[in-house]
């Protein structure tokens, strides 16, 4: 491949690599609150406290209500996924091997893109905000109670703006009752999710972590989290993927490509987050109801 043609090649490679990285690999998409300000590196994300309305008598100046603002910031960083395509293996594959590459660096910074949210939760300590336990099973009884702990907190867990990620184990627990096997999913279009379970119940959207997400405390000890998309800041900088290839066939005859993502996360309301608890080497409870 010429130069010219590399250069007139890299917008379609930019607009798959971009298409990839939504559809296979960000399963957050949608999950989460953008910076409501980009500032170079620097992401902001705006908090507005609560009103209480004031009382009002005839003749009396209207009292505000003061409600606070707040904001938090974060400081984007960057994460490559890079690899080299040889002459040796384009002769000798089937396949398009920069295609290849092209769809294992999208792939790869989407999980990125997922791994840096959740390395955020589990660091956060919720204590105060944590349901089950590391002694038993999680059921419906249990995600009700944490539904009741958010509720608690004015979380507003009635806008269909909750989402939860269940292990396997817990997922199989909650299917085995009709009340939730039953529910249909409606928390819209998770693209990297068409293979994993969904289900929307009680107003919280649900759907089955994979392995790259799931939380192991000890052996034993499993965690997963229950959250509102206020709760949760995520974003990036600039363009959502940046790429390049570079063309060192004359000595090594192989391109190099790389794909760059610049982001972060950032926990926005601590309350709008529920922590929950099951054990993790108990065989899933089924119920016959």
């Amino acid at each position: 491949m010429s130069n010219e043609a590399l250069n007139w090649a890299q917008e379609q490679f930019d607009t798959r690599v971009n298409h990839v990285y939504q559809s296979k690999g960000y399963l957050t998409k949608g999950m989460t609150t953008g910076p409501a300000k980009i500032d170079g590196v620097k992401m902001w994300f705006n908090i507005a406290g609560k009103g209480t309305a004031q009382p009002y008598a005839r003749g009396d100046q209207v009292k505000v209500m003061n409600s606070s603002r707040d904001r938090v910031s974060i400081d984007a960083r960057e994460w490559d996924a890079a690899d080299y395509v040889y002459d040796w293996d384009q002769d000798r594959i089937p396949v398009n091997e920069m295609d290849v590459v092209v769809d294992t660096a999208s792939m790869a910074l989407g999980r990125q893109h997922d791994t840096v949210l959740f390395d955020l939760v589990r660091g956060t300590d919720f204590s105060g905000q944590i349901s089950g336990s590391f002694t038993a099973a999680f059921g419906p009884g249990e995600m009700l109670a944490a539904r009741r702990e958010l509720f608690s907190r004015d979380v507003p867990v009635d806008d269909g703006q909750f989402f939860c990620g269940l292990p396997p184990i817990v997922f199989d627990t909650m299917m085995s009752y009709e009340v939730f096997a039953n529910s249909q999913w409606v928390g819209g279009n998770l693209p990297f999710a068409d293979g994993l379970r969904k289900r929307s119940w009680q107003n919280i959207n649900f759907f089955e972590l994979p392995v790259y997400l799931q939380t192991i405390a000890s052996s034993t000890q499993g965690k997963f989290y229950v959250w509102h998309k206020s709760a949760l800041g995520t974003g990036h900088t600039g363009q959502p993927i940046k790429s390049a290839w570079e063309d060192e066939r004359a000595k090594w005859k192989r391109m190099f490509y790389r794909a760059t993502i610049s982001g972060g996360a950032t926990v926005i309301l601590k309350d709008g987050v529920q922590e929950c608890r099951y054990k993790a080497d108990a065989a899933p409870t089924f119920a016959n109801s």
